[in-house]
């Protein structure tokens, strides 16, 4: 897939699934989420996932969509930090890439790169991962 952000053809867009509504305990769960990778795949469009609410374990899997699937990009926020405000957009290394030769790389707050809330981050995801 092409990760370069044309704003002016307009062929490149992204698409943002709130994945808590497809969370729910249901058989269609693993249907809704492939179908919506594939018809992205197929339009070449961007899947971006945003699991604020129920991602880290919160469905019994680490993120939600382990059905299957793969985002172009995942955001994480609320359950990173269990409390603490902390957020994370992850992506593939292509697509990093990408963005950083198209200089399309916007970093900013006031704790990034905060050696405290990358920690708790980190214990938070090793305890889900131990229990």
């Amino acid at each position: 897939m092409d990760y370069s952000f044309s704003s002016t053809t307009g062929t490149q867009r992204s698409t943002s699934s709130r994945v808590l509504s497809l969370a729910s305990a249901n058989s269609q769960r693993h249907h809704n989420l492939k179908g919506m990778e594939e018809r992205g795949t197929r339009r070449g469009v961007l899947v971006t996932l945003e699991e604020a609410q129920i991602g880290v374990g919160c469905v019994g899997h680490v993120f939600a969509f382990e059905d299957g699937i793969a985002p172009d990009i995942l955001s994480l926020l609320k359950t990173l930090g269990c409390g603490l405000r902390l957020a994370s957009a992850s992506t593939a290394a292509e697509m990093e890439a990408c963005c950083v030769d198209v200089g399309h790389l916007w970093l900013t707050g006031i704790h990034f790169n905060d050696p405290f809330t990358a920690t708790v981050g980190c214990q938070v995801l090793d305890i889900v991962a131990r229990d």
